[in-house]
């Protein structure tokens, strides 16, 4: 029977199998005809043990009736009938050989087989039984003579009727089969396939445990394979179901992993090889939330490179967390790390990640990204001040105010840590004081009316060993022209040696004097209040990766000690 419409109503309430049992000559074993086509690329088939030979009048033969079901489904034997068919051959009057059933205590009827003693019988899926019960007793008659000594049994033919398992007598059909072949489009409903047990959902972080009442056959068979479903609660839009829960389900429950955010329902279907029950009713939704960031305070940034501390939730398990810098996808990388390493099940992990030198003043959005496609983000502001040199001082160190001369120091405080190696590449370190020194190696120049304002212009240079050849310092207007008439230049050696040092704790830079070069007029004495201005390089660099901006000024008489006393005896 067919019904090729598999989405409707109507429905074969039994598979009727007819299958020929035949005999050949006496001195050969006899073959099947299977005839079972109409239900699938295979059907079932009986077997007759042992071939009947040697008849002659009188002579019974034992044979036992044994059916395979090599089909993916069980199957119910509901009825067998036995008829007989007379021989073509002269002489051999078939139709008086009796079949019968030998069973003790009971004789049956020529062309019958008790039907309360064999059906109905289930014959598993892939599996086979004796029909019978005992063995199946085939006589030939007394008379006949010779001839029928030479004839054969031609043909014993069993009709049965076997119906699938998965079938029940009224109700409306809860069940369809597929043969599963691409060359036929015959389909078969049958009424038995149970439907499925309303599940119940609970969610993990990102997973869904779900689990349901197993389903059984009407013959008490346990059914031990579902399809689960996972539908959005506000389009009842059926979803893409995830690991766990993917494709046939070989037990009652399951945990969907890394289920997106949302509100969801789920449905079990019983299926049992080709065989599709109805769905269980949608389940109690369920919320899942999206994936979350959380940072700990403070989350504004004075100072770079700042630490930034916090927790995800609601993430997938297995994944690795990844930090990114306003862009999820092109963001400048962050390094950071979590703890777990690999998310758990719980979907948490604490985060740590570190905001770089150089990141620009404003709100900014750090991402945490899961290796699966998690992604969560949260805001923080940097609001460094801007770096700049905060103080300038031309202390005298030699034996005459108002004159640059050797001893003497130029010290500049800035605002905010150096990045070191900004001013020398050969520093290092930029918590640790620093220093240049050495014969010849650090000259302070000063040029005649050499600033934009006219005024006497102090720079500072190293040798190309000691800083790479640059040594980014800036220059100092030192407010008056009358500083020098011609350059000058204070190097020395040894003790008398020009110096720089860095003092990390205080942030402060100071150059000393060394020996004048001889040559030309030494520089002049300015006795008078003059404001002299430090501009730093503009290659200078904080520790938050900001260049130096703005000046500093200082109004003195220039080079004289900055807490002289007038001491005055009577």
């Amino acid at each position: 029977m067919q019904d090729k419409s598999p989405g409707r109503a109507s429905a074969a309430r039994s598979l009727i199998l007819r299958i020929g049992l035949s005999f050949a000559q006496a001195d050969r074993s006899h073959r099947f005809e299977n005839l079972s086509g109409r239900v699938g690329s295979s059907g079932a088939a009986f077997r007759i043990g042992g071939a009947v030979k040697g008849l002659f009048p009188g002579k019974k033969k034992i044979m036992t009736v044994k059916l395979r079901n090599p089909n993916r489904f069980p199957i119910v034997v509901k009825e067998l009938k036995i008829r007989v068919r007379p021989s073509n051959k002269l002489g051999c009057p078939a139709t008086s050989i009796s079949v019968r059933k030998r069973l003790p205590g009971l004789r049956g009827r020529p062309g019958s087989w008790p039907r309360q003693e064999v059906c109905p019988r289930q014959v598993e899926a892939d599996g086979s039984v004796v029909l019978s019960g005992g063995p199946l007793a085939t006589q030939v008659p007394r008379r006949g003579g010779a001839q029928t000594m030479r004839s054969s049994l031609r043909r014993v033919a069993f009709v049965m009727t076997v119906v699938s398992l998965l079938s029940c007598v009224g109700g409306p059909p809860l069940a369809r089969w597929n043969p599963g072949s691409s060359n036929t489009k015959s389909y078969s409903r049958g009424r038995t396939m149970p439907t499925g047990n309303t599940p119940t959902a609970s969610v993990t972080a990102r997973n869904v445990a779900v689990s349901w009442s197993g389903n059984q056959f009407p013959a008490g068979t346990p059914l031990n394979t579902y399809v689960v479903r996972r539908y959005d609660v506000a389009t009842n839009t059926a979803q893409t179901m995830l690991s766990n829960c993917n494709g046939i389900v070989t037990s009652t429950s399951c945990t969907e992993q890394g289920v997106p955010a949302g509100n969801w329902r789920y449905t079990v279907t019983p299926v049992h090889q080709n065989w599709t029950g109805t769905a269980s009713s949608l389940s109690t939704a369920v919320t899942v939330q999206a994936p979350s960031l959380a940072l700990n305070a403070p989350t504004t940034f004075l100072l770079l490179p700042g630490a930034v501390t916090g927790s995800v939730a609601n993430y997938a398990s297995g994944q690795t967390l990844t930090f990114r810098l306003d862009d999820p996808n092109t963001g400048t990388v962050l390094s950071g790390s979590s703890t777990p390493a690999t998310i758990g099940a719980a979907g948490s992990a604490t985060i740590s990640a570190t905001i770089p030198t150089g990141t620009p003043n404003g709100t900014h959005t750090v991402y945490a990204i899961g290796s699966n496609g998690d992604v969560a983000s949260a805001s923080i502001t940097v609001n460094v001040p801007p770096f700049s040199p905060s103080s300038l001082l031309n202390a005298n160190g030699g034996n005459q105010t108002g004159r640059p001369q050797e001893a003497d120091r130029v010290e500049i405080v800035f605002n905010q840590a150096l990045s070191v190696a900004s001013m020398c590449s050969t520093w290092s370190g930029n918590g640790s004081n620093q220093s240049i020194a050495g014969d010849n190696v650090v000259t302070v120049t000063i040029l005649d009316d050499a600033a934009a304002s006219g005024n006497d212009l102090l720079n500072v240079s190293t040798s190309a060993a000691a800083c790479g050849g640059a040594f980014n310092f800036g220059s100092v207007d030192l407010g008056s022209p009358a500083f020098a008439t011609n350059t000058s230049t204070f190097a020395g050696a040894a003790a008398e040696a020009s110096t720089v040092a860095w003092n990390a704790t205080t942030n402060k830079l100071t150059i000393t004097l060394g020996k004048r070069i001889p040559g030309g007029p030494a520089p002049g004495r300015v006795n008078a209040v003059v404001t002299a201005t430090y501009t730093p390089s503009p290659a200078l660099m904080s520790t938050s990766g900001f260049p130096a901006v703005g000046t500093t000024s200082s109004s003195a008489i220039q080079f004289q000690e900055p807490l002289a006393l007038d001491l005055r005896f009577a």
